[in-house]
C-alpha cells in the first residue's frame, strides 16, 4: 500500500509566556478536580517506569502532526492510504538527528489486516545531511479486539524497520530532549473529566481577544481510578453513517489504573480554519483531544473519561508547540468532528 502525501497545511502555534499557561491549566484543572497543580519542572528522565518513552525528555523544535480525520474511517476505512513516520519525518523535519513520536492514530494488525488503536512511542536517529537513513527504536503497541475472546487485548509493535499509521492519527514529535515541561497533577475529579478539563482551558486562548491555536502534546500516568476506552470491532458495520451508529459499534472496556497514555490536546480550531481559508487552503475541522492508553494487563485502547470520578488521579508531562502540521485534511463526517462527540450517547 503505498503511502499518500496529498497535502500538508501549516499554521504557526502560539506558545504561551511559561508561568502564565501553568497558572491558567492549574486554575482551569481547580475548577473540576478538588487537588490540582501545574508548574514548570526538569523533566524527569521519561525512559523510566512507568512511562518508559523511547527518549528521555519532551523538549527540542516541538510540533504537533494530524494526519487526516476521523472521516477517512467512515463508512468504511480508506487503508489503501498509509503514512510512513519516516516519510513523513522527511517531509516535516528538517533537522532529524534525534526525534521522538508519541501519540494515537489507527493502526493495521499485519496478521489479519484488522485495525486497531495505535499507540506511538518511537524514537528516530540519523540526518539528512549526512545522507544516513533513519534507525528506528519502536515502542509502540495496537489495542484490539481478539476476535476470539471477543476482549480487549494488547500487542507490543517491535518492527525496527517501519512504523506506519492508517488513516488518522495525533501525533506530538520533538527532539526529545531533557528540558522545562508542564507537570500537570490532579486528584479527585469534582466536575469536567482531566482531559475535557485540560482542552476546555486551552480553548480560552481560543476566545481570548486575540484568539490563538495553542498545543500540547505527552504523557500522563492514571495512577488511581477507573477509565473507559475504545477499541475498534474487528468486522466493519457498511452502514457508519452517524454518531450513534459508531457509538453502537464501538467496543467498549473499562481499565483499572495504574494507566501509560501519550497523545495531543489543541485549543480549538476554529483559528486554524479562518486562517487557511484566508491562505486559500483547506482547513477542516481538528481534532481537539486525542490519547491512547494500556495497562500492565495487556489492555489498551482510546482513552475517552474516568468512571470512578472520585478515585481518579492523575500525574502527566506536556510540551506546548510551536507549529502544526496537518496531512491531508478531510471534511466533517456527518458532523462528527473526533471521537469525543460520541460520547453523548453514552
Amino acid at each position: 500500500m503505498p503511502t499518500s502525501l496529498v497535502e500538508i497545511t501549516e499554521t504557526e502555534m502560539f506558545v504561551p509566556e511559561s508561568e502564565a499557561l501553568a497558572k491558567r491549566l492549574q486554575d482551569g484543572l481547580r475548577q473540576h478536580f478538588a487537588e490540582a497543580t501545574v508548574e514548570w519542572v526538569n523533566c524527569p528522565d521519561l525512559t523510566q517506569e512507568p512511562f518508559n518513552l523511547a527518549a528521555s525528555g519532551l523538549c527540542g523544535d516541538a510540533v504537533l502532526l494530524e494526519i487526516g480525520s476521523i472521516s477517512q474511517l467512515f463508512p468504511r476505512p480508506r487503508v489503501m492510504f498509509n503514512y510512513h513516520f519516516k516519510d513523513i519525518l522527511k517531509e516535516l523535519y528538517n533537522n532529524y538527528n534525534n526525534v521522538l513520536v508519541i501519540g494515537a492514530g489507527i493502526g493495521l494488525r499485519q496478521s489479519n489486516q484488522q485495525l486497531g488503536e495505535l499507540f506511538v512511542n518511537a524514537s528516530f536517529s540519523g540526518s539528512r545531511a549526512t545522507g544516513n537513513s533513519l534507525k528506528l527504536k519502536n515502542q509502540s503497541r495496537l489495542a484490539f479486539l481478539d476476535q476470539a475472546t471477543g476482549k480487549c487485548a494488547l500487542e507490543s509493535i517491535t518492527d525496527n524497520c517501519n512504523l506506519a499509521c492508517y488513516p488518522h492519527g495525533n501525533f506530538f514529535i520533538s527532539e526529545g530532549k531533557p528540558g522545562k515541561v508542564l507537570k500537570v497533577q490532579a486528584k479527585n475529579c469534582t466536575g469536567l473529566h482531566f482531559l475535557t478539563a485540560m482542552q476546555c482551558t486551552l480553548s480560552q486562548y481560543s476566545v481570548d481577544i486575540t484568539p490563538k491555536l495553542v498545543g500540547l502534546g505527552g504523557t500522563f500516568v492514571m495512577k488511581n481510578g477507573r477509565a473507559r476506552h475504545h477499541v475498534m470491532p474487528y468486522s466493519w458495520n457498511d452502514k457508519l453513517k452517524t454518531a450513534r451508529n459508531i457509538h453502537n459499534w464501538l467496543h467498549y472496556c473499562d481499565l483499572d489504573a495504574p494507566l501509560i497514555a501519550v497523545g495531543t490536546l489543541i485549543s480549538d480550531s476554529s483559528y486554524y480554519e479562518k486562517s487557511c481559508q484566508r491562505a486559500g487552503k483547506n482547513g477542516y475541522g481538528l481534532t481537539q483531544s486525542h490519547f491512547h492508553a494500556y495497562s500492565s494487563n495487556r489492555v489498551g485502547g482510546h482513552f475517552h473519561t474516568e468512571i470512578q470520578p472520585t478515585n481518579a488521579e492523575y500525574l502527566g508531562y506536556f510540551h506546548p508547540a510551536k507549529m502544526f502540521y496537518h496531512m491531508d485534511p478531510q471534511p466533517r463526517y456527518d458532523g462528527l468532528q473526533d471521537f469525543t462527540d460520541i460520547m453523548l450517547y453514552w
